[in-house]
């Protein structure tokens, strides 16, 4: 893929990401990195925001259903 005068270039590692046992995606929506690389993958599964370092590592989860704030 080319936009503007960058290249931009990815490839798909299988298995890259380092999930809790028993967790998965489902219907990922979304992909985006930070500043610091951290990658963030919004999904419809029961943890629908996923965060993981660079390396896959799996670092903290968002919006559980059931466990905002309030309930």
């Amino acid at each position: 893929m080319a936009l503007g005068q960058h290249r931009i270039e990815y490839e798909v590692i299988e298995g890259w990401e380092q999930m809790p046992e028993g967790w998965a995606f489902v219907e990922v929506a979304g992909v985006a990195c930070d500043s610091q690389d951290r990658v963030y993958v919004f999904n419809r599964g029961t943890h629908p925001m996923i965060v993981f370092d660079k390396e896959g590592k799996f670092l903290n989860a968002w919006a559980e259903p059931g466990r905002g704030p309030g309930r």
